[in-house]
């Protein structure tokens, strides 16, 4: 999913922004109105691209995710898994390729620019004794 926001200077030097009613065509979502600290609002923002971090649970009876939402690219961005009392974290796989990304309960990574689906699998210690 796609998100941009378009900042033109009005005739007063005043800036506004523009939102494009796209969003069920093709997936984009206003970002917010113009930044006050701007350096230079004469000049307009071009598209902001911004990306889908799905989280699917393996389990969720185990355990619960955080993270999962909308990122730019290059944005830094952690993700957390908790198990339940009595359970543990196993892993975390990219459910697009089915290879595993980590063993470590909380990951930070940067968002790629792209979709990123991920899941997150826990598992009952007592299971395996």
């Amino acid at each position: 999913m796609m998100s941009f926001s378009v900042l033109l200077p009005s005739q007063r030097g005043r800036l506004f922004s523009v939102f494009f009613g796209l969003m069920a065509m093709a997936g984009f979502v206003f970002c917010g109105p113009p930044q006050p600290d701007r350096e230079d609002p004469g000049e307009a923002d071009v598209m902001v691209e911004r990306y889908e971090l799905n989280i699917e649970v393996q389990f969720p009876v185990l355990g619960e995710v955080d993270g999962a939402g909308e990122y730019r690219g290059g944005e830094l961005v952690t993700i957390v898994a908790r198990p339940y009392e009595s359970y543990e974290f196993l892993r975390w796989v990219d459910m697009d390729t089915e290879t595993e990304v980590s063993r470590e309960d909380s990951l930070t990574f940067e968002m790629p620019e792209r979709d990123v689906n991920l899941g997150a699998y826990f598992t009952d210690p007592e299971e395996w004794r």
